[in-house]
């Protein structure tokens, strides 16, 4: 009847007149890869495949408005329930850890610049058995120009699939300044 429902009308008026009430919403705190999308302040600066020795990944570089110490809590408390292949270490200017965060194996790096309150964090994620590569000799240098020092070997070998960068790390048995005189006079 229209009466009654004058009633409920004017009884559900008075009460939102009366009721005061604050409603917050919370949502839980990110686990394992969301913690790095959803930290208001971390900013994706970098991506891309990787191939590390023998083993592809993927990296993926993170600016962290945040100091050290609480880049490295957060990611403490978002990979807790992963298994742990190398434990949370920190000191005063980096930070790191690997991880097992479902069939990929996560390896985190934290360096903190000269900014206090400024964090970089390099999150590199590789299948098993990409890692295992990755950790071994490269099966051969990749690059030619200028050519290696005689005699030299290569130890790792770090290609970026975005930018086409690459790097060469080599072991030689010879004295620095013989070295850096053959590499000037290679490159003139």
């Amino acid at each position: 009847t229209p009466k009654t429902i004058a009633i409920i009308l004017l009884a559900a008026g008075a009460l939102s007149l009366s009721a005061t009430a604050k409603v917050f919403w919370t949502r839980p705190a990110a686990r394992g890869h969301a913690v790095l999308e959803t930290t208001l302040d971390w900013k994706t600066v970098y991506t891309s495949s990787v191939r590390i020795n023998d083993g592809q990944g993927d990296l993926t570089i993170i600016g962290c408005n945040e100091p050290l110490g609480t880049v490295m809590t957060k990611l403490r408390q978002a990979y807790a329930s992963c298994e742990m292949l190398e434990t949370f270490r920190q000191n005063e200017t980096l930070g790191w850890a690997r991880v097992r965060e479902g069939g990929a194996i996560v390896t985190l790096l934290a360096l903190a610049p000269n900014a206090p309150e400024q964090t970089v964090l390099f999150v590199l994620t590789q299948t098993p058995g990409d890692f295992d590569k990755s950790r071994g000799p490269p099966s051969a240098p990749c690059l030619r120009d200028p050519p290696p020092y005689p005699g030299s070997r290569v130890q790792t070998t770090l290609t970026s699939e975005e930018s086409q960068m690459q790097l060469e790390i080599y072991a030689a048995a010879a004295m620095p300044e013989a070295i850096q005189q053959y590499y000037e006079s290679a490159l003139l």
